[in-house]
């Protein structure tokens, strides 16, 4: 529990970094979400507080609306992605449509934590996880391949964050591609837990507060 809130701390002190991001190009799109950048010591924090776990962070430019994120994890079930967990929406505040957001996470059978600033510098967050812990991963390997590059973003489609493998196999390390690869290629690798995290971008409803 310390641990995890450790890494909470950790992950909100990197998200006060303010975010260089560049206007639109012919190659950068006008909305888009890309890994961040993190200096030297921004890394070095993120590794003293990543003990056992994980937290990514992402740089953002958007619009101007109000803006909310709903971070989904899905299981890889009958060939087939089933959502586990996830779906609720989380006000995304931004400065000129800028803005940044981490997940930290383990093993996704717990779930995902999604946290970033409001206007006020205070830590919103929001956990998603099963009521019970359905499956015991006990034993297998657990490894995630992520999002590596800018990707474009168009409010109300998915966007694919991360796909993690937890099994008794040890999975080739192919994280650019393997995110894209099909349910049906995916079963056929005999993973005892395949999961898929997205993410979708949003305007509010105006009566948001």
């Amino acid at each position: 529990m310390k641990r995890k809130l450790l890494l909470l701390l950790m992950c909100a002190a990197l998200l006060l970094t303010s975010c260089a991001q560049q206007p639109a190009t012919d190659d950068r799109p006008a909305m888009y979400i890309e890994p961040a950048q993190l200096t030297v010591q921004e890394e070095l924090i993120k590794s003293i507080a990543s003990q056992g776990r994980n937290c990514n962070i992402y740089d953002f430019q958007l619009g101007k609306e109000q803006l909310g994120i709903t971070v989904s994890v899905y299981r890889l079930e009958n060939k087939q992605w089933q959502l586990y967990t996830g779906g609720s929406q989380l006000h995304l505040p931004a400065q000129e449509g800028k803005g940044r957001f981490a997940l930290n996470f383990g093993p996704l059978t717990e779930g995902i934590l999604t946290s970033m600033l409001d206007e006020k510098n205070n830590v919103m967050t929001l956990r998603q996880a099963p009521t019970d812990i359905l499956y015991d991963v006990t034993g297998l390997n657990v490894t995630t391949s992520q999002l590596s590059a800018l990707a474009e973003v168009s409010y109300g489609e998915e966007i694919p964050l991360m796909l993690q493998f937890i099994s008794s196999q040890l999975p080739e390390d192919n994280s650019n591609a393997v995110i894209t690869i099909q349910p049906e290629e995916l079963a056929a690798l005999g993973h005892e837990h395949v999961f898929f995290v997205t993410a979708v971008f949003s305007p509010m409803s105006s009566n948001h507060e």
